[in-house]
């Protein structure tokens, strides 16, 4: 049956906890040195990773929890982060506009 979801779907190349809901055995694969952007938004520094999920290159936005964890594993050189893999999960946070899905690492594999 074809189906135009692909045509109709935002174009946002950032990872949504959606799909790693909807996928959560898929691997996020880094493809690229990540990242300090300043988020004029939140008036926050993020991490942002590159890479890819589901065959499609998408950014990975990290908040400095996530970014300390990975760092904890991978270490502080982010050019040797390329190539590796995360596994991600969702788990609900508390924000001012109430409970929202957040992506979290959940395993570096072969860490």
């Amino acid at each position: 049956m074809a189906t135009i979801d692909e045509f109709i779907r935002p174009a946002s190349s950032f990872l949504k906890a959606d799909d790693v809901g909807k996928n959560p055995e898929e691997l996020f694969t880094i493809t690229e040195e990540p990242k300090v952007i300043h988020n004029e938004k939140f008036g926050k520094d993020r991490l942002h990773i590159k890479g890819t999920f589901l065959n499609e290159e998408r950014t990975l936005d990290c908040g400095k929890n996530n970014a300390r964890e990975i760092v904890s594993i991978l270490g502080n050189d982010l050019r040797t982060w390329v190539g590796r893999e995360l596994m991600l999960n969702i788990i609900k946070v508390q924000t001012k506009d109430g409970l929202k899905d957040s992506i979290f690492l959940k395993q570096v594999k072969g860490a």
